[in-house]
């Protein structure tokens, strides 16, 4: 028997009971409240796995959370500054991943929450960046490890300081050139 048809009978059951106790004394049957329609049920899956991690990876709970996330010095990992642009990497404190090949790797037991992140940001009042620069802002790139996230900070610094001299040489060989010909 569905569930369904299961709560129907059930009302239908504590109908009939009210309507022999009280029936007399009201000189009135009480109607049947069955709905007019099919009642859907719909399953969701229940968490498995916690929803907050601490920079170490280990869970966290929700008031554990909110302390930490309240700490800016706690959710700073690193931050740089290179010419019109910003990079912050940070703690996020709550998995990323949002399943991303989850049923794989919990399967394997290999899976790790994703809680760190870089982002590259224009620094306030850069208006007019050079078009390869503009190709990083608001990039992200996120971590499992803080480890990973010093690491790829780096990386990111250093990718943008390599296109940075790039440009450079291009416009010092743009005006060199000008210069022969005037």
């Amino acid at each position: 028997m569905s569930r369904t048809r299961r709560i129907n009978a059930a009302r239908k059951r504590r109908t009939e009971r009210i309507n022999r106790r009280f029936g007399p004394l009201l000189r009135l049957p009480l109607p049947l409240h069955r709905p007019p329609f099919e009642v859907m049920v719909i399953r969701l899956p229940i968490m498995t796995r916690p929803m907050f991690y601490d920079r170490q990876n280990q869970p966290l709970e929700w008031d554990e959370f909110a302390v930490l996330h309240s700490f800016r010095s706690y959710c700073r990992v690193d931050e740089a500054t290179i010419g019109p642009l910003w990079i912050s990497t940070v703690w996020l404190g709550h998995d990323m991943g949002y399943g991303a090949g989850l049923g794989d790797r919990l399967a394997a037991g290999e899976w790790t929450p994703i809680v760190f992140e870089t982002m590259v940001f224009r620094t306030p009042g850069e208006e007019d960046i050079h078009p390869e620069l503009e190709a990083y802002v608001e990039a992200i790139v996120r971590y499992e490890s803080e480890e990973e996230a010093l690491a790829g900070h780096a990386a990111v610094c250093v990718d943008i300081r390599q296109t940075m001299a790039k440009i450079d040489m291009a416009r010092e060989g743009m005006d060199e050139a000008l210069s022969r010909k005037v």
